[in-house]
Order: structure tokens, then sequence, then C-alpha cells
């Protein structure tokens, strides 16, 4: 079995102002993301597993991976990892450390849960202001948009260590 590889990390230059809010692989054709069209052409292929490498507008890209999360425009996207950084830095370590036992109890797998809890917190909080849409259905969908989150923010730091410091 093949692993497919999507790029879905274009900044769309070309096709400003239509990138502006939205990434390139999003871009509708006959009411279709992009994306869809590619991944559907990937499995009729025989290729049933498949990587989205995203970068501009990631945020987008996983709200399309999880249906139920729903974030729109630039200025919403910029707002919203706001609220999410300021959680993140303020609430989250109290959170982490009173948790802390049941982290352990669950090796670790409860810090999902609080990352579900933060990003379910900033849906809430944006909520609050007409400017900001973004929403989240569901304990599921804010669970899976957190896993995403997670992982790409991983990747992120691993990817932005010095040079000097290994990458084990």
């Amino acid at each position: 079995m093949h692993t497919a590889f999507l790029l879905a990390a274009g900044l769309g230059t070309r096709l400003r102002p239509l990138t502006l809010e939205r990434p390139k692989a999003l871009l509708p054709v006959c009411g279709v993301p992009m994306l869809d069209y590619a991944l559907a052409l990937a499995r009729a292929h025989g290729h049933a597993s498949i990587l989205v490498n995203a970068h501009y507008l990631w945020r987008q890209v996983a709200a399309w991976a999880v249906g139920g999360i729903h974030l729109e425009g630039w200025e919403s996207t910029l707002i919203v990892a706001l609220i999410l950084g300021l959680l993140n830095a303020t609430i989250r370590p109290l959170l982490f450390w009173l948790s802390l036992p049941l982290t352990c109890l669950t090796f670790g797998f409860f810090v999902l849960v609080l990352n579900t809890a933060m990003l379910g917190l900033t849906a809430w909080i944006a909520g609050k202001f007409d400017r900001i849409h973004f929403a989240i259905d569901g304990f599921w969908d804010a669970f899976w948009g957190a896993i995403i989150i997670s992982l790409v923010a991983w990747a992120l730091g691993w990817l932005a260590r010095p040079a000097g410091r290994s990458r084990q």
C-alpha cells in the first residue's frame, strides 16, 4: 500500500483576493473544495493512507478535516489563534498541574482532554463576539481538532529547534 502526499500549503498568490481568507486547496470548484477532488482521486487510485501538507491558513485545513469546526476569514483565524494562545499561556498550565494525577493515571492521555477543553473554551469565548466566526459542533469535533492542532504544534516545535540541539 502506498501513501499519497497532497500539498495543500500554497499561498495562492495568483488567486488573490480569493486566497486571502481561505487556503487555495479549500477554494470551491462547482461547490466542492479542490482538496476533496484530490482526495477522491487519490482514493480512486488505491491510496488508503493519505497525508495532507498544510501551512498557509492551516487551521482552516484542520477545520475542513474535522467537519464540525467552523472558522471563517483571516481576521477570525487571527483572533482565535490569539485567544487559544492566551488560554494556553495562562489557564492551561494551572489546569495541567491540577490534573497531573489523572494525567499520570492515564499515561498522559488526559492531556488530550485538556487540549480539547482549551479548544472548546476558545470557541465559547469567540462565540461571545459577533465579529469572530468560529464554532465547534460538539466534543468529538473539538477532540479531533485538538489532536490535529497538537500534532501540527509538535511538528513545528520539532522543526524550529536550534541547529545545535538534536532532534530525537
